[in-house]
């Protein structure tokens, strides 16, 4: 009896230590979607979006057209891909 008993306690254990928090459903950082990702998964997406997204460059024009600064995006912003995860509901 005692044998079974840990035996299905440590059932319990292993099954409870696989769990892992994920991402409500239907949850997006921008346009990047990170529903159901764990948060590694999730910080580790918006990451990869960002080293793309980066190095567009940015152009700001007056409305008649003239322009007025020109900048890649990396330049102008910073991404914090754990604070962005760190918001989002689990």
């Amino acid at each position: 009896m005692v044998v079974l008993a840990a035996t299905a306690a440590g059932g319990i254990v292993l099954t409870a230590s696989r769990f892992q928090e994920r991402v409500a459903p239907n949850t997006f950082v921008g346009s990047v979607p990170v529903g159901e990702l764990t948060p590694d998964e999730a910080r580790r997406r918006v990451r990869v979006w960002w080293e793309t997204e980066k190095l567009r460059t940015v152009r700001l024009l007056l409305p008649g057209g003239s322009l007025v600064a020109e900048s890649r995006l990396s330049r102008l912003m910073r991404l914090d891909d754990d604070a962005s995860v760190a918001q989002l509901p689990l």
